[in-house]
C-alpha cells in the first residue's frame, strides 16, 4: 500500500516534467516556469535532475563554509541558462536569464556610448533605466526564497544582435530599483 501511495505521488508530483520523453524531462523543461516552480528547498541534485533533466555542467566550491555546487542548465543556441545552487548537497536557491526572449528587438539598438550608461545611478526605476538605455536584450531571474515568485533581478544588455558578447552591461535591480550597474566593455580609443 505505502510503494502505491508513493508512486502516485511521485507521478502527479513529477508528471508535467516527464510526460513528453518517456519518463525523462526534455532538455529544455527547465525553460517552463510551470516545471521550475516545482523545485523546493532541501532538494537533492536527483530530485531536481529528476523534474528539470540533466544539467549541462556543473561545478562545485570548497571552502571554510562547507562545499557548494552548481548546476547549469544551458539552450541549444547557448543564449538562455539556468543556474541551481546547492549548499551541503541541499537546493538553496536558483536563477535564470533570457528564457527565450530572443534577441534585440527589431531597429533596437543598445547604447553604445559611456555617456548613457554614465548616467544611471543606484535608487533609479526601472522607467528611468528604460528612457536611457531602451529595453534590456534581456532579463535574468532569481527566486531566494524557495516558493516565493520569481522576480527580475538584473537587465542584461548585449553589445551584438547576436546575444553572445561577453562585453555584456548589466543593471542589478532590487524591488524595482537600481542596486548597482556594470557598464559593457567599451572600445578604448
Amino acid at each position: 500500500m505505502k510503494s502505491i501511495a508513493l508512486a502516485l505521488l511521485l507521478s502527479l508530483f513529477l508528471s508535467p516534467a516527464l510526460a513528453a520523453n518517456n519518463g525523462k524531462p526534455d532538455h529544455a523543461t527547465w525553460l517552463k516556469q510551470a516545471a521550475r516552480q516545482q523545485l523546493r528547498a532541501g532538494m537533492v541534485q536527483e530530485e531536481v535532475e529528476a523534474i528539470l533533466g540533466a544539467a549541462s555542467r556543473t561545478r562545485f566550491t570548497k571552502g571554510p563554509g562547507g562545499t557548494t555546487s552548481e548546476l547549469e542548465y544551458r539552450s541549444e543556441d547557448r543564449k538562455d541558462w539556468m543556474n541551481v545552487f546547492f549548499l551541503g548537497g541541499k537546493l538553496t536557491n536558483y536563477s535564470v536569464a533570457r528564457l527565450g526572449q530572443g534577441n534585440v528587438a527589431q531597429g533596437q539598438s543598445v547604447p553604445q556610448s559611456p555617456a548613457a550608461w554614465a548616467e544611471i545611478e543606484p535608487g533609479m526605476t526601472r522607467e528611468e533605466v528604460a528612457s536611457l538605455l531602451g529595453e534590456p536584450t534581456a532579463k535574468s531571474y532569481a527566486q531566494g526564497a524557495m516558493g516565493t515568485p520569481e522576480t527580475v533581478t538584473a537587465w542584461l544588455y548585449d553589445m551584438t544582435p547576436e546575444g553572445t558578447d561577453p562585453a555584456t552591461g548589466i543593471v542589478m535591480l532590487l524591488d524595482g530599483k537600481v542596486l548597482s550597474v556594470t557598464s559593457p566593455l567599451f572600445d578604448a580609443n
